[in-house]
């Protein structure tokens, strides 16, 4: 009888063993480098539903970052507000052109002739001198109201590009973007008379042209206060 029970024991345990062996029904939990803990069985499938859960979780997370990206950005935008004279609420950047056109002309600070500031939100269609409204009549608008509720104030609207290309092109190209910024104010309600567009190409650069982001820097409309 001995023989037999020995013999039932070693059969009983190559049984367990290759269940074992082949990971039916045993689960382990293991975690990563992330220290995210997951169910993986032991012959090393991760559980599919834990997987679709942390896909919906960093799904989640990144809308959550697109969201707060959204936020900064018209935070940014709304970062300085005036009430003008007129009624009119005034927003823009904290440093943007707005607030420092307004100090200055609100300033017993003189006019010269090197004093310049720059629209930080007005562009143009690549290429052309079309201007891209739907980015830019905001700070149009903008500049229009100041000038409206100070109207001895002109400027001086200057274009100016980087040195891509021919300097004929970039300072013909300059000249049209002043006048479109001009006519642009024009148009909402400012004497032309006041505005006195001048495009200088590639002159004055505020940056190196030897990357793209000076480049971007280079291409720039900008104004100065002539009279206030």
């Amino acid at each position: 009888m001995k023989w037999l029970f020995s013999i039932l024991a070693v059969a009983l345990l190559a049984f367990f063993w290759r269940s074992n062996d082949q990971g039916t029904n045993t689960d382990v939990a293991v975690t990563g480098d992330t220290g995210v803990e997951m169910t993986e069985n032991a012959a090393g499938v991760v559980d599919e539903n834990i997987s679709l859960d942390m896909a919906e979780n960093a799904g989640a997370i990144a809308e959550d970052i697109t969201a707060k990206e959204g936020m900064d950005e018209v935070a940014e935008f709304s970062a300085f507000t005036k009430e003008l004279a007129s009624g009119f609420s005034l927003k823009g950047k904290a440093n943007g052109i707005e607030k420092s056109l307004l100090d200055f002309v609100e300033s017993d600070t003189p006019v010269d002739k090197t004093t310049w500031f720059n629209f930080d939100r007005v562009t143009f269609r690549t290429g052309s001198a079309e201007i891209d409204m739907n980015a830019s009549s905001d700070q149009l608008t903008n500049i229009s109201e100041i000038m409206k509720i100070y109207p001895a104030t002109t400027l001086k609207i200057g274009g100016y590009t980087d040195n891509t290309g021919s300097e004929e092109a970039n300072t013909r190209i300059s000249q049209q973007r002043a006048e479109a910024v001009a006519n642009a104010l024009a148009s909402l309600g400012v004497d032309p008379g006041r505005l006195d567009p001048e495009g200088y190409g590639p002159q004055h650069p505020v940056a190196s042209n030897d990357t793209e982001e000076g480049r971007a820097l280079n291409r720039r409309i900008a104004v100065r206060v002539k009279e206030k």
